[in-house]
C-alpha cells in the first residue's frame, strides 16, 4: 500500500484548482492519483533526461548529479538505480540527430576503429538492458532449470598449468592471484584456492544458487577468496578488482553470447597482468562439424514439438527420441547416418542428463575454429602458448609418422595448430594464452625440465597405464615405466631428475625419461607437485577441509573429492571410500564395524570385510599422504 503524504495532496489539490496539467514528483503514490486524475507526471529522471537531450545539461554533469542520489534527491523509488538505468538505456539505445541518428555508444565504436590509439578498453554495444537494470530473463539465455553438475576440472589448476607451460618452454607467471569466470558450483575454485600456496582467488557466476553454495564451501577452505553472483556485464566492468596472474574459464566461451564473449576479451585485456595466462575451454571445430544441424534440430524439435508443460530434460528426451526415429529411415546421403554422429549420439545416451541439457540446450551454443579464437586472442595481445590438456603434447602417440611431417611442412604455428585439429577431428580444446609470451633460453628450460616435481596419485595395485588418444587408446610397453613405478611407489614426491637417474630404464637418455613421465600423466597415474614449502604451508588447512568434506559424506553425495596439498588439486574419490574415510574419522578400525556402519548410512554401498582390507593397504596409504588426513 502506498500513502499519500500532506505535501503531495497539497500539490495535486493545486493542480486541480489551477487547472495545472503537469506534476513533478518522484512520489509514487502521488504519480497514481494523478494518473486517475488525468494530470501528466514528470519524475526527476524525466526531467534529467530532457535536459541532456535539449543541451541544458551535459552528460558529465548529469552524471555527477547520479553520484549526489540519494543524499541529495529524497526519493523512496531508488531514483539513483532508476536514473542508471535510463543513462545506460540512453548510451546504448536512443539515436541522437547531431551525431547522425546513432546512439552515442555506436558513434564511439565507429570512432574507435578509426583512431584506436584514443582508447584503452573495447567498446561494447549492449543488445539489451542488463541484469541489474530492467533485464527479465536474467540467465541471459543460459539452462537455469535444472543445476549444473557437482564436478572437478583439474585443467584449472595452477600447479598443472604452471608445468604445462614449462614443459613448452615458456616463463611461467611468478603470482598466484587467480580469477575464475563462471565457476559453476564452486567445486574446483575452492579446492584450488585451499590447496594452493600464496593464492588469491577471486570469481564470478551469474546463478545465485550455485554461488550460494560456492561461497559455504569457501568458509571451510581457510583462503583469500571472494566469490560473487554477477553476469560478466557486472562482474566485468568493476573497478575494484585487482590485476590478476591467471584468469581462468571452464565451460563458458562457446555457451554465452558474442556480447558476453566481448565482455569477457575487454575485461582480460584490462585485468590481466603482463605475463599472465588466460586459460579457457571451448567447443571445437572440425569436431562438431557434423552435428550443429543435428544440435539445431533438437533444440528447434525440442521448441515447436514438445508439450510446454514438460520440463526441459523430458524436451530434450523427446528430442532425442525423434533425432533416433529419423536416423531409423533408410536415406543414402542423410547426415544422420553418420558415424561422427552416430558416435556422438551414442556418447549422450551414457551421459549425465543435466551435463546434456547444459551442453545443448543453452540458447547460445558455438562451437569454434582454432585460428579464429587466436585472431580474437591476439587482438587483447595475447599469443598462444600450449594446450592445457597433457594428451595434446603427445605428438607421437597422437599422430602417424606421415601426419607429423605435413604438420611439420606447415610453417605458421598457428595453421600447423590448427592442422592437428583436422587429423584428429578435435571437438574440444582447452588452451592457455600469454600476454606477453617469453621463451626460456635453452639452458634454463633444460633446468626447469630437470627440476619438475611428480607424485603417484593412483594406489599401485590397481594400476592401468592407458589413455584414449586420436588413434584410438595407447598402451605403453610396461618395460618403458615399470622402473620408474617402482620409484614412485612411495608416494612421495620425485622430481625428473631423480626419475632419470634412479628410475629410467638403462641406456635411456633424459628425453625418453620425460616423454614416460608426460605418458604417465596423461594416464592420469601421476601429477604434477608444488614445491615442498608450498605443499607445508598449506598442509594444516588442506586437512581441515578434508575434515569437513568426509564429515559432510554423511549427508549428502554432492562432494567426491578430498583437496591435495601436495598436487594443489584434487584427488577423487568413490562413495565407498568417503565411508570408508567417515567411519574411520568416527573412531572405527575395525573391518567387521566398519562394514556394518556403511551399511546403515547408504544402502547402495555394500562392501565386504575383504574390500575394506583393501582400502586400508593400498588406498588409504596413498590418501593419507596426499590429503593430509588425520
Amino acid at each position: 500500500m502506498y500513502t499519500l503524504y500532506h505535501g503531495e495532496k497539497q500539490a495535486l489539490s493545486v493542480c486541480l484548482r489551477q487547472s495545472i496539467l503537469r506534476l513533478i514528483s518522484d512520489d509514487t503514490a502521488a504519480r497514481l492519483v494523478a494518473k486517475t486524475l488525468h494530470i501528466q507526471r514528470y519524475g526527476t529522471l524525466g526531467l534529467l533526461l530532457r535536459a541532456v537531450r535539449k543541451g541544458y545539461r551535459t552528460p558529465e554533469e548529469t552524471l555527477a548529479l547520479l553520484s549526489q542520489v540519494p543524499t541529495q534527491f529524497n526519493s523512496s523509488e531508488h531514483l539513483k538505480e532508476k536514473l542508471t538505468e535510463y543513462l545506460f538505456l540512453y548510451n546504448n539505445h536512443i539515436v541522437q540527430k547531431n551525431i547522425g541518428h546513432v546512439s552515442p555508444v555506436t558513434k564511439l565504436k565507429e570512432w574507435q576503429k578509426s583512431n584506436p590509439e584514443l582508447f584503452k578498453t573495447t567498446l561494447i554495444n549492449q543488445s539489451r538492458p542488463d541484469k541489474g537494470f530492467i533485464m527479465a530473463d536474467w540467465s541471459g539465455g543460459y539452462v537455469t532449470e535444472v543445476s549444473y553438475p557437482y564436478s572437478y576440472r583439474g585443467d584449472m589448476n595452477l600447479v598443472r598449468i604452471r608445468a604445462l607451460l614449462t614443459l613448452a618452454g615458456y616463463v611461467v607467471p611468478e603470482h598466484a592471484v587467480i580469477c575464475e569466470l563462471g565457476f559453476g558450483q564452486g567445486v574446483a575454485i575452492n579446492i584450488h584456492a585451499c590447496a594452493m600456496a600464496h593464492s588469491v582467488s577471486v570469481g564470478t557466476d551469474f546463478s545465485p544458487a550455485q554461488t550460494g553454495f560456492a561461497q559455504a564451501l569457501s568458509k571451510q577452505t581457510g583462503a583469500e577468496m571472494l566469490l560473487v553472483d554477477q553476469s560478466f556485464a557486472q562482474f566485468c566492468v568493476r573497478d575494484d578488482l585487482p590485476q590478476f596472474d591467471f584468469i581462468v574459464a571452464h565451460g563458458i566461451w562457446s555457451w554465452v553470447s558474442e556480447e558476453n564473449r566481448q565482455l569477457i576479451e575487454s575485461f582480460v585485456a584490462r585485468q590481466l597482468t603482463v605475463g599472465g595466462a588466460f586459460v579457457f575451454s571451448y567447443n571445437a571445430m572440425p569436431g562438431w562439424a557434423t552435428f550443429v544441424p543435428v544440435r539445431d534440430f533438437m533444440l528447434g524439435y525440442a521448441d515447436k514439438m514438445t508439450a510446454p508443460a514438460m520440463n526441459i530434460s523430458q524436451k530434450l528426451n523427446q528430442a532425442m527420441r525423434a533425432v533416433h526415429k529419423l536416423r531409423a529411415i533408410p536415406a543414402k546421403l542423410s547426415l544422420l547416418g553418420h558415424e561422427m554422429v552416430e558416435a556422438r549420439l551414442g556418447q549422450m545416451e551414457r551421459q549425465d542428463p543435466n551435463h546434456l541439457v547444459h551442453e545443448y540446450f543453452n540458447r547460445d551454443w558455438q562451437p569454434m575454429a582454432f585460428p579464429d579464437v587466436c585472431e580474437r586472442m591476439q587482438a587483447i595481445k595475447l599469443d598462444y602458448a600450449c594446450s592445457a590438456a597433457i594428451g595434446k603434447h603427445l605428438d607421437n602417440m597422437n599422430f602417424t609418422p606421415e601426419q607429423l611431417q605435413a604438420i611439420a611442412d606447415i610453417a605458421d604455428p598457428i595453421l600447423a595448430e590448427y592442422t592437428r585439429d583436422l587429423f584428429a577431428n578435435t571437438d574440444f580444446r582447452i588452451d592457455i594464452y600469454l600476454k606477453g609470451k617469453r621463451k626460456l633460453p635453452e639452458l634454463q628450460h633444460a633446468n626447469a625440465l630437470a627440476a619438475m616435481r611428480f607424485v603417484l596419485v593412483k594406489p599401485m595395485n590397481h594400476l592401468r597405464v592407458a589413455f584414449v588418444t586420436p588413434r584410438g587408446e595407447a598402451e605403453p610397453d610396461p618395460a618403458s615405466y615399470h622402473q620408474l613405478l617402482a620409484l614412485l611407489s612411495d608416494y612421495q614426491v620425485h622430481s625428473v631428475q631423480e626419475l632419470y637417474q634412479h628410475g629410467a630404464p638403462t641406456g635411456a637418455r633424459f628425453i625418453d625419461t620425460l616423454e614416460t613421465v608426460k605418458l604417465l600423466w596423461a594416464a592420469a597415474v601421476i601429477a604434477p607437485a608444488q614445491s615442498a614449502s608450498d605443499s607445508l604451508l598449506v598442509q594444516a588447512r588442506v586437512s581441515a577441509f578434508n575434515a569437513y568434506i568426509i564429515g559432510q559424506s554423511l549427508y549428502d553425495t554432492k562432494l567426491a573429492w578430498l583437496a591435495s596439498h601436495v598436487t594443489g588439486g584434487a584427488i577423487a574419490l568413490s562413495r565407498s571410500d568417503l565411508l570408508c574415510l567417515l567411519a574411520l574419522q568416527m573412531g572405527m578400525n575395525q573391518p567387521s564395524e566398519m562394514a556394518n556402519f556403511i551399511a546403515q548410512i547408504d544402502v547402495n554401498v555394500i562392501l565386504t570385510q575383504e574390500e575394506i582390507e583393501q582400502f586400508m593397504h593400498h588406498r588409504l596409504p596413498m590418501l593419507s599422504l596426499l590429503c593430509a588426513l588425520e
